[in-house]
C-alpha cells in the first residue's frame, strides 16, 4: 500500500507521518513550499494538477489539511479551503487509482449543543442551526456532506470526526491555543460550557487503522473525554502549579456578544487575548460518544489525564526552551 496525505505539515498531519512511518507504509505528503523531507511533494490543495501524477502509484488518500478561523470575517476563507478543498481533491481522485479515501472532519459537524445533558452520536439530529452561524464549521459541514455524497462509486470513503485535538507538539498552538491562554494568564473565568478533547496520537493511529477498517460512507466520531470547561482548567491548573480560574462564566453570557457582533477582541480593553467568537463557541457543550468507533475501528483512547499531563509538559518545555533562546 502506498498513500497519498495531505496537512502532513499539520499539528495531526505530522503525528499521522509518524504513525505511517512506524508501520512500515509506504507515503507521500503534500506540501505548498518546499520541504527537505523527501516524503514530500510540493504542490496547491486547490489546483490537482499539481499533485495529480503523485496519485498514481497510490492505492489510498488521507485527507488532514486545513485551517481553523472562526471569525465572520473569514467565512470565504474557510469555505474556500474546505469545500474547494473537498471537492479538488475528489477531481483528482477521480482521474487516479485510489480506491478508499480517509476523510478528517471534526465532530463539531456533528456533537455540538447549548444543553449540557446532550451527548451526540453519528445518528445525532444535525446540529445545522447553530452551526450555520460559525465559518469554519459550516464549511466542514458541507465539505464532509460533500465528500460523503459525491466521491467516485469505486472509491471507499471513511470519515472521521475527531474532537479538539491535545498532546504534544502543537508547535503553532493552533489546537492548544485553549490552554496557553490559561498558561499565559488570560482566563480568570472559565468559559460556561463543556468541551470534548482526544489525544492527538490516538487520533493519527486510528486514522492509519482506518486505511483498512470502517465502513465506506460511515463517520466516526473520536473523543477521549467529555469535560466542563471548569472541570477542564482546574486540570490543567493542577498539573501546571498555577491557580485555577475563579469560576465559570454565566452560561447564557454567550447571548449578550450576540448583541454586539462589532465587539470582536473583547480582551483588548483589559489586556486579554479572548476573541467574542472563541467565546460564543465555549459557552456551547461539545459533548460526543465514541461507541461507534471503538466497535469499529479499534477506538481506544489513553488516559485523559495523561494526554494533559503531556500537553502541559510540552507546553511548558517549549515556552521555557523559547525564553532561554
Amino acid at each position: 500500500m502506498k498513500v497519498f496525505l495531505t496537512g502532513g505539515t499539520g499539528f495531526l498531519g505530522a503525528h499521522i507521518r509518524e504513525e505511517l512511518a512506524a508501520q512500515g507504509i509506504d507515503y507521500v505528503s503534500l506540501s505548498r513550499s518546499p520541504q527537505s523531507d523527501a516524503t514530500f511533494v510540493q504542490g496547491d490543495l486547490l489546483r490537482p494538477e499539481t499533485y495529480i501524477e503523485h496519485l498514481q502509484d497510490c492505492d489510498a488518500f488521507i485527507h488532514a489539511a486545513g485551517e481553523v478561523q472562526h471569525d465572520a470575517d473569514a467565512a470565504d476563507w474557510m469555505w474556500n479551503i474546505h469545500v474547494g478543498g473537498a471537492k479538488a481533491i475528489l477531481e483528482a481522485i477521480k482521474q487516479s487509482p485510489i480506491q478508499r479515501l480517509i476523510y478528517l472532519s471534526t465532530s463539531g459537524t456533528i456533537g455540538v449543543s447549548e444543553e449540557e445533558d446532550i451527548v451526540a452520536t453519528e445518528d445525532s439530529p444535525s446540529p445545522f442551526s447553530l452551526v450555520k452561524e460559525w465559518p469554519y464549521y459550516r464549511a466542514k459541514m458541507f465539505a464532509e456532506q460533500h465528500v460523503l455524497e459525491e466521491a467516485p462509486e469505486q472509491v471507499d470513503v471513511v470519515c472521521l470526526n475527531p474532537s479538539l485535538f491535545l498532546g504534544p507538539n502543537d508547535t503553532k498552538r493552533s489546537s492548544t491555543k485553549s490552554i496557553q491562554l490559561f498558561l499565559d494568564d488570560q482566563l480568570p473565568l472559565s468559559p460556561a460550557g463543556g468541551l470534548s478533547f482526544a489525544d492527538v496520537r490516538d487520533v493519527a493511529k486510528t486514522v492509519v487503522t482506518a486505511l483498512e477498517k470502517g465502513r465506506s460512507g460511515e463517520r466516526y466520531l473520536l473523543s477521549g473525554c467529555n469535560l466542563l470547561f471548569h472541570d477542564f482548567y482546574k486540570k490543567i491548573a493542577r498539573i501546571s502549579g498555577k491557580n485555577p480560574p475563579l469560576a465559570p462564566m454565566p452560561k447564557k453570557g454567550h447571548k449578550i456578544f450576540g448583541w454586539f457582533p462589532k465587539w470582536k477582541n473583547i480582551g483588548e480593553s483589559v489586556g486579554l487575548d479572548l476573541k467574542r467568537s472563541d467565546l460564543i463557541l465555549a459557552a456551547h457543550y461539545w459533548y460526543v460518544d465514541s461507541s461507534k468507533a471503538e466497535a469499529e475501528l479499534g477506538w481506544s483512547p489513553r488516559d485523559p489525564l495523561r494526554t494533559l499531563e503531556d500537553t502541559v509538559f510540552y507546553m511548558q518545555q517549549d515556552h521555557f526552551a523559547d525564553f532561554i533562546d
